[in-house]
C-alpha cells in the first residue's frame, strides 16, 4: 500500500465507526447459562381443604403451635410434627394460639403418619384445662353443654341423656343415629313423656368459662323450650 493511500484509508474506517457502536450497543446482550443448582424450600405443614386427605381415625393429644406444629398422641412420648393440615383446622388451631401460646388437648379426625408425623383434620375441641388424655370418652357417642344454661347432653349406645339444667331429672330417650338434614346433623328421639331433636352444625363454637373450643354447635329442642350450646365427639361407635 502506497503512503498516499493511507489517508483514504483512515477516513473509510472513522465513517464506519459510529454505526458499529449503534448497532453494539441496540444487540441483546448473550443470555447466561441456566443455573443448574437445585432450589431447597422449608418444610411446612400444608393446608388444605377437608377433602384433601382420608381422615381415618381420631386423634387425641397435645398440640403445640412452635415448629410449624407439633402434636403428642396420648400415649405417646415424642413429638410428631404436622404434616398436613385442614385450612379449617389451622383457623382454630391459629386462633387458640393467638389467645394462649401454652400447649393445648385436641381432639380432632386425622391419622398418623409414620414414626413421627400426624395429619389433622376436622377438629372436635381445643382445650387447654377442660379434657385431658385422662378424660372418659370411651363410652360416649356425643357430648354437648350450654354455653350460657347449664344443660348437659350425653348420648351413648344406650340411650340419650339430657339435663335441662342442674338438679334437673335427667330426661332419657332411645338412641337414635345422626342424620344429615340440610347442611345439619340432625339426631332425632322420643320417649312417652315427649321427643327431643338435637341439631348439630360444624363450625367452631367456644366456651368463655373453660376457654375451650369445640368443633360443632348444638340445638337441642326438648319440652318446648330451645337450648344452645357446644358438641364434642366421644370414642364411642354406635
Amino acid at each position: 500500500m502506497a503512503l498516499a493511500d493511507i489517508p483514504r484509508l483512515l477516513r473509510r474506517l472513522c465513517a464506519a465507526w459510529p454505526a458499529a457502536l449503534v448497532l453494539a450497543a441496540c444487540s441483546p446482550a448473550p443470555e447466561a447459562p441456566a443455573s443448574t443448582a437445585p432450589v431447597h424450600t422449608l418444610a411446612a405443614p400444608e393446608a388444605s381443604s377437608q377433602d384433601a386427605f382420608d381422615a381415618q381415625g381420631q386423634l387425641r393429644g397435645f398440640y403445640e403451635g412452635r415448629e410449624g406444629g407439633l402434636f403428642t398422641a396420648c400415649g405417646e412420648t415424642s413429638r410428631r410434627h404436622v404434616r398436613e393440615l385442614d385450612a379449617k383446622a389451622l383457623a382454630v388451631l391459629s386462633a387458640a394460639d393467638a389467645a394462649d401460646p401454652e400447649p393445648k388437648f385436641i381432639v380432632a379426625s386425622g391419622n398418623l403418619i409414620g414414626r413421627d408425623g400426624v395429619a389433622i383434620a376436622a377438629i372436635d375441641l381445643v382445650t387447654r384445662d377442660a379434657f385431658s388424655c385422662e378424660s372418659r370418652l370411651d363410652d360416649i357417642i356425643l357430648a354437648a353443654r350450654g354455653t350460657q344454661s347449664l344443660w348437659t347432653l350425653k348420648v351413648t349406645a344406650a340411650a340419650v341423656d339430657f339435663i335441662a339444667a342442674p338438679g334437673a331429672t335427667p330426661q332419657l330417650f332411645p338412641y337414635r343415629p345422626v342424620s344429615q338434614s340440610q347442611g345439619k346433623r340432625v339426631l332425632e328421639s322420643s320417649n312417652a313423656d315427649g321427643g327431643i331433636r338435637i341439631e348439630l352444625q360444624p363450625g367452631p363454637c367456644s366456651e368463655k368459662m373453660t376457654g375451650t373450643t369445640f368443633g360443632l354447635a348444638a340445638n337441642v329442642q326438648a319440652g318446648g323450650q330451645v337450648y344452645s350450646g357446644c358438641a364434642w365427639r366421644g370414642l364411642a361407635r354406635p
